[in-house]
């Protein structure tokens, strides 16, 4: 018969010894084992679990050869929903003219604009006239205008080279919603 022999104090921390380093080893180097100390194309597919590496893991040069060519185009999709109706605009545009009297002797001559009822004033021109005789001559002279303040009318004051000159006034006006 086999009979075990008790074992010394020396043996048993031997022993023990061995079976820790033996099984630290592994436990160590799977820690210390990085990316650097593996030589290049050691790993292979066969050694990678399927399903283990996404394309995160992937660099970019290999997810940008994972597109594919084009595919045909889709059928239209369903019509959108109307949109918003925009904003009311502007309707009902007319120009409205006025001639000053005559310029004093100072040649300062004075005229307004109003708008029809309901309309608002959106812009101007004016322009100077004398008659000399039988002939009518248009020329440029100062004229300051101004926009009143319900904004439905222009007024306007200037000064030409001396009597005998009108000012006229045009008013671009219409509906604004």
């Amino acid at each position: 018969m086999f009979r075990i022999r008790r074992g010394t104090y020396a043996n048993v921390t031997a022993t023990l010894a061995l079976a820790l380093a033996l099984g630290g080893t592994a436990a160590v180097a799977a820690e210390k084992i990085g990316g650097s100390q593996i030589a290049k194309n050691a790993i292979t597919s066969k050694h990678v679990k399927n399903g283990q590496i996404g394309t995160a893991d992937l660099s970019a040069a290999a997810r940008r050869g994972m597109v594919g060519p084009r595919g045909a185009a889709g059928a239209a999709g369903a019509p959108g929903a109307p949109g918003v109706p925009g904003a009311p605009g502007i309707s009902g545009h007319q120009v409205v003219s006025a001639e000053s009297s005559e310029s004093d002797a100072d040649g300062w001559s004075m005229v307004s604009v109003l708008c029809p009822l309901g309309k608002k004033a959106l812009g101007y021109g004016t322009s100077w006239r004398n008659v000399a005789g039988n002939t009518m001559t248009l020329f440029t002279a100062h004229a300051t205008v101004s926009l009143n303040p319900s904004g439905t009318g222009y007024n306007a004051y200037g000064e030409a080279a001396g009597p005998g000159a009108w000012l006229t006034l045009q008013v671009v006006c219409a509906d604004v919603s």
